[in-house]
């Protein structure tokens, strides 16, 4: 089955992923104008061990158009690429810290002043009547 390019743009921004399993994104069908920035990702071994890359894009995207950069990519246990397939490595990745990543050395490292992780702090109320707290890793009730 032909899978017809989805144009973006998307941006995937300033986000705190706990354990992404399978991966972060991992899209079937070519993408172009995906942006992946200014976030915070841990992965951890899972039961059954993830050894793909954390980011899976179809090799028909236009990776001249796709960017991951000013990310904190932390892999806890089991070691694991940040991309899968030969192709995405033609993506821009800049100025991210990858920690336990097998093809970091792949990528430049960090190397500018732009903020590196999360853009400003993640703290928001949720629920129907904002019952509950996210302040970063940690949710409580609402005071």
């Amino acid at each position: 089955m032909k899978r017809s390019p989805q144009p973006g743009p998307a941006l995937f921004h300033n986000n705190l992923v706990n354990n992404p399993g399978r991966g972060v994104i991992w899209i079937k069908e070519p993408y172009n104008n995906l942006t992946v920035r200014n976030n915070h990702i841990i992965a951890r071994t899972t039961v059954t061990p993830r050894t793909e890359g954390l980011f899976g894009l179809n090799g028909n995207s236009d990776f001249k158009t796709v960017r991951i950069s000013d990310n904190i990519v932390e892999c806890i246990g089991q070691t694991r690429p940040l991309l899968r397939g030969e192709p995405s490595y033609q993506a821009a990745v800049l100025n991210n810290r990858l920690d336990n990543v097998s093809d970091a050395k792949r990528f430049p490292a960090v190397s500018n002043a732009a903020t590196v992780g999360l853009e400003r702090p993640l703290t928001f109320q949720c629920g129907v009547h904002g019952e509950q707290t996210v302040n970063g890793w940690e949710i409580h009730p609402s005071r």
